[in-house]
């Protein structure tokens, strides 16, 4: 996108600021196109289409490809939580060693 607009976007500021009366931008949609065009003192200093469909797939897709990893990375249903060990080993593991506990107090 960036490379696309760059070329636009500086044609956009060199005509707005061109003066008053002297530059002119106008966008539009029709037959399946969005259209920009840049005029700046009577001459086209840029202009550009851009099908619906890429443009809607400009502003939609990488919101969309961020929820698809998002729910990629998702645990699934059910699945305990992260860090915690399957068949209760978690509790056995944290509880301490009996018998080293005891050989302390005996000595």
């Amino acid at each position: 996108v960036a490379f696309r607009l760059g070329p636009a976007i500086a044609a956009i500021i060199t005509a707005t600021s061109a003066g008053e009366g002297k530059g002119s931008v106008a966008a539009g949609i029709g037959d399946g196109e969005f259209t920009l065009k840049v005029v700046n003192a009577g001459a086209t200093i840029w202009n550009g289409a851009v099908p619906m469909t890429t443009a809607a797939l400009w502003l939609a897709g990488p919101p969309l490809l961020l929820w698809l990893a998002w729910l990629a990375t998702r645990p699934r249903r059910g699945a305990p939580p992260v860090g915690e060990l399957y068949h209760g080993q978690r509790d056995v593991e944290m509880q301490p060693d009996r018998e080293r506990i005891g050989d302390r107090d005996a000595r």
